[in-house]
Parts: C-alpha cells; structure tokens; sequence
C-alpha cells in the first residue's frame, strides 16, 4: 500500500464492536479476537479471502515474528502453564480460601481483587493470569 491514509469514518467501529460482541456471547477472546482482525482486513482490502491472507500473513506471522512479541507470547505462555499448574494443584484456592477469612462480604472481595491486582503488577499479561485465576474462586465470576 501507499503511503496514503484512508479514513473509513464509522466503518472503523466494526472490528471492535465485532470483538465485543462475540467476545460475550461465546465467551472465548481469542477466537473474538481473530473475528475481528480478519473484519478489520476485508474492509481494508474489500475482499473476505484477501482479507483472510493478509491477516495471517501481516497481523498474525507478523507479530509472531518480532522478536519482542515472541518473547512476551513466550513469557505469558510459561507464566500462564506455571499458573495453570498451581491451580490444578490447589494452590489457587488456597490463597482465595485465605483471602476469603479476611474478606467478609462481596465487596470486600472485590476490594482485595482490586489490591491484590495492584499488589501483582509487574505486566499486563502477568497481572490478568495471577489475580484472575486467583481470585476467581472468591469472587465467583464464573458462572
């Protein structure tokens, strides 16, 4: 492409929009997240397959390649197996049942969330894999 800049006015509403609502309604972010990159590129090459091939090739393999994304996908990939390994074992729960002694009503809990997620905060990623699946079960979420 040139190094032309196309506005596409409210038309540049819809991957985002289409992100939120599958994210929702299929409760899967990843997926949601492909949906609406892929509704990004068709309406910047105006064709449903040539989209496909660009999101691949450019926004996926792309990113993929850059050493600096690699290495967070890496990082977050071994952090989110270690965590999923602590939650299996019980580990997780643990800390919740213990939180759970100090914190007495729903807002209590969600207070500790809060703290415990500025407590934990050394990276974005990290922070939502540590304090989600570790609070997840005070604060009953997932139903």
């Amino acid at each position: 492409m040139d190094n032309v800049v196309e506005h596409y006015g409210m038309l540049s509403l819809v991957p985002p929009l289409i992100a939120i609502v599958l994210a929702f309604t299929t409760k899967q972010v990843i997926p949601a997240l492909f949906a609406a990159i892929w509704g990004g590129a068709i309406i910047l090459t105006g064709n449903p397959l040539s989209g496909f091939a660009l999101t691949i090739e450019k926004y996926i393999a792309g990113s993929i390649a850059n050493p600096w994304n690699a290495g967070i996908i890496v990082f977050d990939m071994a952090l989110g197996g270690t965590i999923g390994i602590v939650a299996k074992s019980g580990g997780a729960k643990a800390i919740a049942d213990w939180l759970g002694t100090k914190a007495k009503s729903a807002k209590s809990g969600m207070v500790a969330t809060w703290a415990m997620g500025l407590l934990i905060f050394f990276d974005d990623y990290s922070n939502t894999l540590l304090v989600g699946t570790t609070m997840r079960p005070l604060t009953k979420w997932d139903s």
